[in-house]
């Protein structure tokens, strides 16, 4: 159980490339990728059958980039999401107005440099901002390349009509097929425990299956969150939500602290008879359970789900609540890292439209444009973006040049770009370079029916020299003149998660002593959902050049060795003794706060250490784990003592390369 098998990073030159070309994982979903093709291609097929292609490419664009940023979420969500971000993107096109009106351009650069600058910050406030004033930077871009436009308040129009356009499809779409994003949600989380018990049956190391296990659990919890803020007043199926996400969580404790393998295969079989009668809205019913606690949980689980006659019951919008302005300001003050994004953004895009004075050559904007959607923070790492839209484009660019100089526009060149849309949604998720291969085709087109030179391969080869020159300018001005300390934010990350597991242990104690009195499942889904977003900050570390993908590497044992920690306080909430004994009961009280502090664990008297009850076995693995913790801490101090010392080189001779843990 405490080998370190979990520990599948390989210290070479190579890791990092590799983890930046890893592929996502993602769903097809046919009706999205239907709706982008149809949105994007039907104006255009319009304004090429009534000779006004020129104006309906706007609304094509307009469709775009709601069909690109598209994820699962419910019908409302994605909604209000585009109805904030289409607005402002569409107003950066009234930046134009600048350039056409003859302002000074060390005016226009300085106007842009600000502008990013307050767009970072609000980028930092939700997603949907940040989507926003991505589409605004991009279309500030275009306008203040492009003075021919001349009219950019129509361009402007043409954009909300195209995200018109996409909302009445998606609303089609609700109509003829909707989603059911709860039972999908809390099937996804049935079937990543009927993955556990496949994992314990085959004998293999259960850190990957609960994992995704949380991943899942934590999608279903923040639904319930969402649905419950909207509801208006008592809701019959948010309470039974609630329950069901309560005993899910049960369940998956009862479940890790069973040993019996016998019982673990008629929990799968059991658990794949259920998911199937919830997922086709069938009956089910309770079993025997014996008082046996993994076949309780079992049943009230299935009480749960079938137990509430409001199955079908509607949510309600309920109005946001109010907020102190104290309160607000406190919200909306930006922290250090927002304020030195922010910066690097705006020190950026000033270079970036600072090169008009010694390049002015058509579509030169596309370098400002590139640096937009390279920083912006919330995508990634900035190293692993610029390279990925490098080769994204390279590739783009061959496509859409392609089609600029040898397929005429007719019925057929909008026949490839259906295509290309069909796909995007899909590309999307899967990886930045595939989004922007599919993308860049899009945007060439675009771009040559307001420009009247630079046609084709040409003009093709001009956009992959203005992608490589903002690349360039991210990549020294945004990221290597920044000092980057990824060991320390990967000790803060590994810092709170361990205040969580320390927190989590607390309150199992305090269970014990007054049962159901404090929120357990609440505890451990944070301190899961901690050690979740500790292994996504490290796989992004990992893309990086060196030193970073070693420092990051380095860590990968410690997430491991937490999550057997967690795994252990979860298999003793559901094991604990009714009266354990005092001398236990006073060792594990000294517990939390070792584990919080990152101090060796107290002694153990024999008595306890030959025990065996929940309490000793708790206290046991307790103290196991966390001295390989600090055996693998203290390595990690010196790995990265050892590559400040060499200028930071990430030489694959470090100590690291030693695996006798």
């Amino acid at each position: 159980m405490h080998q370190n098998n979990a520990v599948d990073v390989q210290l070479n030159p190579n890791a990092w490339l590799r983890e930046m070309s890893r592929l996502s994982p993602a769903k097809w979903d046919i009706s999205r990728s239907s709706r982008a093709a149809l949105a994007i291609a039907l104006p255009m097929l319009i304004g090429y059958l009534t000779g006004t292609l020129p104006h309906t490419m706007w609304i094509a664009m307009g469709t775009m980039f709601p069909s690109m940023g598209e994820r699962d979420a419910p019908y409302s969500f994605t909604i209000r999401k585009v109805l904030i971000s289409a607005p402002i993107g569409a107003c950066g096109f009234l930046v134009g107005y600048a350039g056409l009106w003859g302002l000074d351009w060390g005016w226009i650069v300085l106007l842009m440099s600000v502008l990013a600058f307050c767009l970072a910050i609000a980028s930092s406030y939700s997603a949907t901002l940040s989507i926003a004033c991505l589409q605004f930077m991009v279309m500030a871009a275009v306008s203040l390349g492009n003075p021919e436009i001349g009219q950019f308040w129509m361009s402007s129009v043409l954009m909300l009509v195209g995200a018109t356009l996409y909302l009445l499809l998606l609303l089609m779409e609700k109509w003829l097929k909707p989603h059911h994003l709860r039972k999908d949600a809390i099937v996804q989380v049935l079937q990543a425990l009927i993955d556990i018990c496949q994992n314990k049956l085959d004998g293999q190391d259960l850190e990957a299956a609960r994992l995704q296990f949380n991943i899942k659990y934590e999608a279903l919890y923040n639904f319930m969150l969402q649905t419950r803020y909207r509801a208006l007043g008592h809701n019959k199926l948010l309470d039974q939500t609630a329950d069901v996400v309560q005993n899910l969580d049960n369940l998956f404790a009862a479940l890790l602290a069973e040993d019996k393998l016998d019982q673990v295969q008629i929990l799968q079989t059991h658990l794949r008879k259920l998911t199937d009668a919830f997922e086709h809205d069938q009956e089910f019913q309770n079993l025997d359970s014996h008082g046996v606690a993994l076949w309780d949980a079992v049943n009230d689980l299935t009480f749960a789900l079938w137990g509430s006659a409001a199955l079908h019951a509607q949510l309600k919008q309920a109005p946001k609540p109010r907020l102190s302005i104290s309160l607000m300001l406190q919200k909306l003050s930006p922290g250090k890292t927002t304020l030195r994004s922010a910066t690097a953004l705006a020190l950026c895009t000033a270079i970036g439209y600072a090169l008009r004075w010694v390049d002015d050559v058509s579509h030169w904007y596309w370098v400002p444009m590139t640096v937009a959607i390279v920083m912006k923070p919330e995508l990634g790492s900035i190293f692993v973006r610029a390279v990925q839209r490098t080769v994204g484009t390279a590739m783009g660019v061959l496509l859409g040049g392609f089609l600029l100089a040898f397929v005429p526009v007719g019925l057929l060149f909008i026949l490839i770009i259906a295509t290309i849309s069909f796909f995007l949604p899909w590309l999307s998720q899967r990886n930045y370079a595939l989004t922007t291969l599919a993308v860049t085709p899009l945007v060439l087109v675009l771009i040559d029916f307001l420009s009247p030179t630079h046609h084709g391969l040409m003009y093709a080869d001009l956009r992959l020299l203005d992608t490589l020159t903002g690349c360039a300018i991210v990549l020294i001005f945004g990221y290597m003149l920044w000092p980057r300390r990824h060991a320390s934010e990967l000790n803060q990350a590994m810092s709170t998660a361990r205040l969580a597991i320390a927190n989590y242990l607390q309150l199992v104690l305090d269970n014990r002593q007054q049962p159901e009195a404090v929120p357990l499942s609440d505890a451990r889904r944070d301190a899961y959902g901690k050690l979740v977003d500790m292994r996504s900050a490290l796989q992004k570390s990992m893309a990086e050049p060196p030193p970073a993908g070693y420092e990051a590497a380095a860590w990968f044992p410690l997430v491991a060795c937490a999550a057997r920690l967690c795994d252990a306080i979860t298999v003793y909430s559901a094991t604990a003794s009714t009266q354990p004994s005092p001398q236990e009961w006073a060792c594990l009280q000294k517990m939390p706060k070792a584990l919080a502090e990152l101090n060796d664990l107290p002694a153990l008297p024999d008595a306890v250490l030959s025990a065996d009850t929940p309490e000793s076995r708790l206290l046991t693995t307790l103290n196991k784990e966390n001295h390989v913790r600090l055996r693998l801490y203290e390595r990690v101090q010196a790995q990265a003592h050892h590559l400040a010392k060499k200028g930071g080189d990430g030489s694959p001779t470090s100590p690291l390369r030693d695996q006798s843990l």
